[in-house]
């Protein structure tokens, strides 16, 4: 019996000791910036005709903004903010044989990519928060966000010119987005907090998954002398793995109260 109940003031103690903990993060400004690197999937694309397909690549990209934490000293607590990216729609590789354009002496590669569209995100995520000890936080992050997502036009040709025939097209891509406005996403993730003595440091790793794709369009090969004409289907769906770096400085009447 005894035993027990020194396992259950242990517990209480234990939890009380992470709650002076979490009440650190109390100490530092709800608003942080934030900035990161983004690699989104490369699209899929199928043939429908031919043989011929580009080769998509994945894309890297930059992504920054502010979020706000509603309630940092607490365990459980809910993020929201603003996120603002450059948003890719190709990135591919081509390869076309010498034997296709007769007047080369080897095979054309080509390798492009778009410039980005900039879209603006609303996030609104749970956030729940694990002491690793007296200055760092386990963090685990889920929720969605509504991205804004003007309207996009994109064209790639790639034209070949020769004295014979002069220029001519042997592969174009179009595409555009949805006809909506605004895109869902869902986005889940964990990372560090470390407290500093007038700032912390967030790292996270978010992947975000979007419920619809946000480029979709369709590509053809032409005028290839050996392997004809291919077309097909080009989607793009946006999803992504993110890592977030964010800053949040200490309130000025917890730096006096650290220098006194």
């Amino acid at each position: 019996m005894l035993i027990i109940l020194i396992g259950i003031a242990s517990s209480f103690s234990s939890l009380a000791q992470e709650s002076d903990l979490f009440e650190k993060l109390g100490d530092y400004r709800k608003f942080s910036l934030m900035i990161g690197p983004t690699l989104y999937h490369s699209a899929e694309s199928r043939i429908t005709s031919g043989t011929m397909a580009p080769e998509n690549l994945p894309i890297w990209g930059i992504s920054g903004g502010f979020e706000v934490d509603i309630r940092p000293e607490r365990q459980w607590s809910f993020v929201t903010g603003m996120i603002f990216a450059k948003e890719p729609s190709y990135h591919i590789r081509l390869n076309i044989k010498q034997e296709d354009i007769p007047s080369r002496t080897s095979d054309l590669i080509d390798k492009a990519r778009d410039s980005y569209v900039p879209t603006l995100s609303l996030p609104l995520l749970i956030t729940y928060k694990l002491p690793l000890s007296e200055s760092q936080f386990l963090e685990f992050r889920t929720g969605g966000k509504v991205k804004i997502f003007p309207s996009a036009d994109i064209l790639y040709s790639l034209t070949y010119q020769d004295d014979m025939s002069g220029t001519r097209e042997l592969f174009r891509l179009t595409m555009e987005n949805t006809e909506k406005f605004y895109f869902g996403s869902f986005l889940f993730g964990a990372g560090i907090t470390t407290l500093f003595n007038s700032f912390l440091i967030k790292t996270n790793l978010l992947y975000t998954l979007n419920f619809q794709d946000t480029y979709r369009g369709e590509y053809a090969f032409a005028n290839l002398s050996v392997s004809g004409s291919s077309t097909g289907t080009y989607a793009l769906s946006g999803n992504n793995v993110s890592l977030m770096f964010s800053i949040a400085f200490k309130k000025p009447e917890n730096r006096i109260k650290d220098y006194y």
